[in-house]
């Protein structure tokens, strides 16, 4: 049967109250027990139930105490002091799994989520971590193990997000740990994988392409694990190495070094190269100064080299030949070489003949070439008698202000006759050499050349000057003494 209350007296049976709020009020702060009988309920139906603080500036809670025999102690949920506006959660329709924890939608409906709440715990889908409030760092702080358990003294690395970020980007980790001294390589596109370190001192390396090393102005120094320089690439090209260079053969030829000459002057070069077979060790020593005009290096049989005078043609240098005349330079003919010697032999009064080869440069020694007149065999030549070098001396007296500190190219040419035939021969250069003339009548000058390879016995060499490159307003004369000495 339902008890009802009307104006404080219960009545059974009585279905109305009224218009008039019910209000239960207990005497001397005592406190309104209602008590159903065993398992009797207490039901409390309304759209609205209000829990309201018994003052002005108190709160309405809920205490849900502990069992009596144990004590009196109580759990309860309280209002806030000051609400700005009402709030109302809709709690979830059954429990959530173990470790589990409530969550609103920011509409009022709670549910259960996922939380961090273990040691070692499980997170499903993705993480997101935010900053806390408008200044604070966004990152993952891991602390290490101090040793002794208690982690009174551990420390952490903090993984940061760096500020100004223009747009979000992912990193996909490889599908294993890698090789040892590997590290992360990315593709562009976020996906990372292991790479082995393109560093010489960690590993060999195998060049898939060409390779360089820009210097930027910058030389670039090799040292020792001393701290010693042992080699040096200079910006301007230059090698410098210490202690010795070592140039390895190839497997059926020896080793060369190339020279090569000036790039604005070609791609020519001098090539040394080492024997194919060798015996044994051989170490040539050089000498400490330069030798004398036209001497040649020996060794002593030990690898020590020096100077010494050329042998060829006997015991001693023999003089040839030797030419005493005047050359003459007309405006025509100011850059031409001409035959010292002249038409009537070497002691001609005029040499004047021209040959043609220019001046300007000399030629190449043992390259330079040209077709000698057939008529012109017998000017000043002179017949080799044994292979040698041959040396050209000049001593000369300018005759006029034309020839007065003008440059003069010397030259030494060979032959092989031709006979009963109008062909000419074809002349090899074989030395050449400068004289600057005096610079008054009264003034001597001299020059000399050297041939790099022997003459050949039974051929014939013949000497030509020339005014180097000059343009000349009259006529330029000289005096000039020669002598043609095979080298001994």
């Amino acid at each position: 049967m339902a008890v009802k209350f009307l104006d404080g007296i219960s009545t059974p049976g009585v279905s109305s109250l009224g218009s008039d709020d019910l209000s239960i009020t207990s005497n001397s702060n005592a406190d309104i027990i209602i008590d159903p009988d065993g398992t009797g309920a207490i039901v409390l139906k309304s759209n609205d139930i209000k829990m309201e603080g018994a003052g002005t500036i108190t709160m309405a809670g809920v205490r849900f105490y502990e069992a009596s025999l144990a004590g009196t102690n109580y759990v309860g949920l309280s209002a806030p002091l000051s609400i700005d506006s009402n709030q109302m959660w809709t709690l979830p329709a059954s429990d959530g799994t173990s470790n589990q924890a409530l969550k609103t939608n920011g509409s009022g409906v709670l549910g259960w989520t996922d939380v961090l709440s273990s040691q070692n715990p499980s997170v499903t889908g993705v993480l997101s971590l935010k900053p806390y409030g408008s200044s604070g760092s966004v990152g993952i702080q891991i602390f290490n193990q101090d040793g002794d358990g208690d982690n009174s003294n551990n420390h952490s690395v903090f993984i940061d997000v760096p500020d100004g970020l223009t747009a979000d980007w992912s990193l996909t980790l490889p599908a294993n740990n890698g090789n040892a001294n590997q590290f992360l390589k990315t593709d562009g596109s976020g996906v990372t994988s292991w790479a082995s370190s393109t560093s010489l001192a960690s590993a060999d390396q195998t060049l898939t392409a060409d390779r360089k090393i820009i210097l930027d102005g910058n030389n670039l120094l090799i040292e020792n694990a001393a701290g010693t320089q042992v080699g040096k690439f200079f910006t301007t090209g230059y090698f410098q190495n210490k202690g010795r260079l070592l140039v390895n053969g190839h497997a059926t030829s020896g080793a060369h070094l190339k020279l090569y000459e000036a790039t604005d002057n070609g791609t020519n070069s001098i090539t040394l190269n080492a024997p194919t077979t060798i015996g044994s060790d051989v170490s040539l020593t050089l000498p400490d100064a330069d030798g004398s005009n036209g001497q040649f290096l020996k060794t002593n049989g030990s690898g020590v080299l020096s100077f010494a005078s050329a042998s060829g043609g006997g015991s001693s240098n023999s003089l040839l030949i030797a030419y005493g005349g005047r050359s003459q330079h007309s405006t025509s003919y100011d850059n031409r070489m001409v035959i010292c010697g002249g038409i009537y032999g070497p002691t001609y009064y005029i040499w004047s003949t021209q040959i043609g080869v220019t001046a300007s440069g000399g030629g190449t020694v043992d390259s330079t070439t040209f077709t000698l007149s057939a008529s012109y065999q017998h000017y000043g030549a002179i017949r080799v008698p044994s292979d040698g070098q041959v040396r050209v001396d000049f001593i000369a007296r300018p005759l006029n202000s034309n020839s007065y500190n003008k440059p003069y190219v010397l030259q030494l040419w060979e032959f092989d006759p031709t006979v009963n035939t109008t062909s000419g021969p074809t002349c090899t250069l074989r030395a050449k050499g400068t004289l600057t003339s005096a610079t008054a009548t009264n003034k001597m000058a001299t020059g000399t050349m050297t041939s790099v390879s022997d003459c050949t016995a039974g051929k014939y060499v013949f000497v030509t000057l020339g005014m180097d490159a000059q343009t000349l307003s009259a006529t330029a004369y000289q005096y000039t003494n020669i002598n043609v000495t095979l080298l001994a």
